[in-house]
């Protein structure tokens, strides 16, 4: 193959080059990682967002009621972690309780933010549900308020989950703050389930916090048809896209 001198002198290309301004910075490119590439959790997670989204409508009903003011949850994008503690520490200030499952023996962890508990207080007691300007954070109330909602979220998750796949959950002692190491950590991988909770025009978050071993055994079977019909074809398109062809071109400016 001949050199570029080959095909232009040195006077063309001097004359392409006058004047010449770089040309803008095209987009950030991230390299995929291949090695981290976990086909079990991308397969897990769109199997876990009917769960996710029937456990929101469930506990957004109870807590409406038991308020006595509407409360609106959001389900938020799923996230893949390493562990429960790398989990936690992505969230704000809130404050955390252990529910431990005993068929598999695993621990699944709650956050909620610590200003939706004196939200709950203040309906409780005949409030709009707002922020109080009362610091109910350590009262006897507060400590009721968050029990509730632990036990609302526990009875809640296991009436949104698969009959075929039940879980067994355990209350356990809510946690003050975030867990120390190694109380009820799991070195597996965890899935972290954000929900946004609205009262009063005001919102706070709750996150559940799963280890995948609670999630294996949940199948596409399982599924609504409607959703488990979508799995289908998304799965037929991503292999089309991996076999389609692709044709590159170059021009020279």
């Amino acid at each position: 193959m001949g050199t570029v001198g080959d095909i232009l002198s040195q006077e063309e290309i001097a004359a392409l080059l006058h004047d010449a301004t770089p040309g803008a910075s095209g987009p950030i490119v991230a390299t995929f990682d291949f090695a981290a590439d976990d086909h079990q959790i991308r397969a897990l997670l769109p199997l876990f967002d009917p769960i996710a989204q029937n456990f929101a409508r469930r506990l957004q009903h109870t807590l409406s009621a038991g308020l006595r003011q509407p409360v609106a949850i959001a389900v938020r994008p799923a996230v893949c972690h390493g562990s429960s503690t790398a989990a936690l520490a992505t969230l704000g200030a809130v404050s955390t309780a252990c529910l431990e499952s005993t068929d598999p023996v695993d621990f699944l962890w709650v956050a909620i933010e610590s200003s939706w508990v004196i939200r709950m207080v203040d309906a409780y007691y005949g409030g709009a549900g707002g922020q109080s300007g009362g610091d109910y954070a350590a009262s006897l109330a507060a400590n009721w308020a968050q029990r509730r909602l632990i036990e609302l979220v526990r009875s809640e998750l296991l009436a949104a989950w698969p009959p075929a796949h039940p879980l067994h959950l355990a209350p356990v002692e809510a946690q003050g703050g975030k867990p120390v190491a190694g109380a009820g950590e799991n070195p597996e991988k965890v899935i972290l389930q954000p929900f946004a909770l609205q009262m009063a025009e005001q919102e706070a978050e709750l996150a559940l916090v799963i280890p995948l071993s609670l999630l294996t055994g949940i199948t596409t079977s399982e599924m609504p048809y409607s959703v488990a019909r979508q799995k289908g074809w998304q799965r037929a398109l991503g292999q089309a896209l991996r076999e389609a062809p692709l044709t590159l071109s170059a021009q020279l400016a």
